[in-house]
């Protein structure tokens, strides 16, 4: 199970991006600043799920720490048997998530047909960039917010911080991605 509760709102500010959405066979877990889409697991076809429902990110944590393999519903709980144990993991459907939370807003306006729109984008070069560097730069430099200028794929890429109090500059190598426009090419294949 992917960890979508990392990517959720936590805020009180704004209650409906505190919830990791289930529509139509995706996952969909935003803060507003990433988003992620991803599709559901094989394993979880459960009779009589609904085709949009929402779970609250700290349910989701609880869930991703069993290790889940199993699933079923029993009224608006999802049992989950893991690993680790089992939990019941409580939903809402569309009806009561807009009665007591808000409208989830329309992430297919925002994401439109992006996955299919890489297949246009003009030729550059391309990189690859570790994440665990990118975590461990922003640790060390102790920024929130880093500004990344990338001059070319061979090239050490510049880590500022945009905290005007942060000098601090740092740098992350690229990593070279081996014929990279035909991973993109198969990427885009394989959602279709």
């Amino acid at each position: 199970m992917k960890k979508l509760n990392l990517v959720c709102s936590t805020d009180s500010l704004r209650p409906v991006l505190n919830y990791v959405q289930y529509l139509n066979g995706y996952f969909i877990a935003t803060d507003c600043h990433t988003l992620i889409k991803s599709p559901k697991a094989e394993n979880f076809d459960i009779e009589g799920m609904p085709d949009e429902f929402y779970i609250n990110y700290k349910v989701w944590a609880e869930m991703v720490k069993i290790n889940p393999y199993h699933f079923e519903i029993t009224g608006n709980l999802i049992k989950c048997v893991g690993k680790k144990g089992e939990y019941f993991a409580p939903f809402m459907t569309v009806e009561t998530f807009i009665d007591k939370v808000g409208k989830y807003f329309d992430t297919s306006a925002v994401l439109g047909d992006t996955l299919m729109e890489l297949s246009e984008v003009i030729p550059a070069p391309h990189i690859g960039i570790n994440t665990k560097l990118i975590k461990q730069l922003s640790d060390a430099m102790g920024a929130e917010i880093l500004c990344y200028f990338i001059r070319a794929n061979d090239k050490p890429i510049k880590v500022v911080s945009i905290d005007a109090d942060n000098k601090t500059i740092g740098l992350i190598m690229p990593i070279y991605i081996p014929d990279a426009d035909n991973f993109r090419n198969k990427f885009i294949e394989s959602l279709k």
